[in-house]
């Protein structure tokens, strides 16, 4: 079953290469390399050439404008081939049997979409663990949002009739719920295969971003009240904190 790792690049020469490295060396052999250009840029043609010539299985896709990491994983899945998908962030990786252990979980449960638990690592230090549940319905969804987009593996007609929606940060808790909404089977593989970089520039520490988002999501695409949204945002974020630091 070939696998389709799709991972939107914008100004981050720094990591990206370890990120493609993780996925070439995975144990699981049948998979693609999407890397989509979303920089677009001389410096960042040379890079990725560069990149992709270390393996056949890249792929480097370049938009013709700075779309954002949410169009660009669209981007990424209309030219995947796999029958899975798997997101990559360039600044994420992965241990070795990641994909394996994921492909032969889906397999035994029959599962639609597969999370992992995480470590969160800020230079070479774990800065907090993510530990998943088992399983993840709607409504436990609606509380927290304990699953990292680079540890996820699913099927791809599932991206195909569901896209990312067009937010800066949070598109993929939004795409997450929805999934879940539509009785999608979620299922957690409970060992540490995805390491998630902590930035201090990226969006995702953008905590006015994030907050503006969660709010949107609960608001405007699960059709609550501004104040059930208000108070699910403030649980939200309650969660998160209670997972990470306590």
């Amino acid at each position: 079953m070939l696998v389709s790792i799709i991972i939107p690049y914008y100004k981050d020469k720094k990591n990206i290469f370890y990120s493609v490295k993780s996925a070439i060396n995975q144990s699981y052999r049948n998979t693609e390399i999407l890397i989509i250009d979303d920089e677009n840029s001389n410096e960042s043609k040379r890079h990725l050439s560069n990149i992709k010539n270390t393996s056949t299985k890249i792929k480097v896709i370049s938009t013709k404008k700075n779309l954002g990491v949410s169009q660009a994983r669209n981007l990424g899945a209309s030219h995947a081939s796999g029958n899975l998908i798997a997101f990559l962030d360039s600044d994420d990786i992965w241990k070795k049997d990641k994909l394996a252990i994921q492909v032969d979980f889906m397999k035994k449960n029959k599962i639609d979409l597969c999370y992992t638990n995480y470590y969160a690592l800020k230079g070479k230090k774990i800065v907090y663990k993510i530990k998943i549940k088992k399983s993840l319905n709607y409504n436990q969804l609606l509380k927290e949002c304990p699953i990292c987009c680079s540890s996820v593996l699913f099927k791809r007609d599932i991206l195909i009739k569901n896209k990312f929606k067009k937010l800066k940060t949070k598109e993929d808790y939004e795409l997450w719920l929805r999934i879940a909404k539509k009785k999608y089977k979620l299922g957690g593989a409970n060992k540490f295969l995805t390491c998630y970089r902590v930035r201090s520039n990226s969006l995702s520490t953008n905590h006015l971003n994030k907050l503006m988002n969660a709010l949107k999501i609960y608001n405007k695409y699960n059709n609550f009240g501004m104040i059930k949204s208000i108070l699910y945002v403030i649980r939200l974020y309650n969660n998160a904190f209670m997972k990470k630091y306590l």
